[in-house]
C-alpha cells in the first residue's frame, strides 16, 4: 500500500490524526496501551508488534491496526524505522 492509498482509507474511516514518525534501529518499547485507535503503514524499515500473544513483523507497504486500549508491545529491526501513523481519538 503507498501513503495516498492509506491515507485517504484512514480519513474515511474517521481517523482525525495523520503524521510521519521515525523511531531508531533497535527501539523496544514495553507492553503499553494508547487512549486512541491507530492504523501504522511502515514506509521504511521492519516493526514488530505483539498484540494478543502473536508477533508479527511488518516491513514497508504493510500495514496493521492497534484499537485503543489494547495492550502491545513495539519492537523496531536493524534499520531505522519510518511509518504513517493515523490515529482516531474517542469523541467526548
Amino acid at each position: 500500500m503507498d501513503s495516498q492509498t492509506f491515507t485517504a482509507a484512514a480519513r474515511a474511516a474517521g481517523y482525525d490524526e495523520i503524521v510521519e514518525r521515525e523511531i531508531p534501529a533497535g527501539f523496544r518499547d514495553a507492553e503499553h496501551t494508547h487512549a486512541f485507535d491507530a492504523r501504522i503503514l511502515v514506509t521504511e524499515g521492519e516493526f514488530t508488534i505483539t498484540l494478543g500473544g502473536a508477533t508479527r513483523t511488518y516491513g514497508a507497504g504493510e500495514s496493521f491496526e492497534v484499537p485503543a486500549g489494547t495492550p502491545h508491545a513495539e519492537a523496531v529491526g536493524a534499520a531505522l524505522l519510518r511509518y504513517t501513523v493515523a490515529r482516531r481519538h474517542p469523541k467526548a
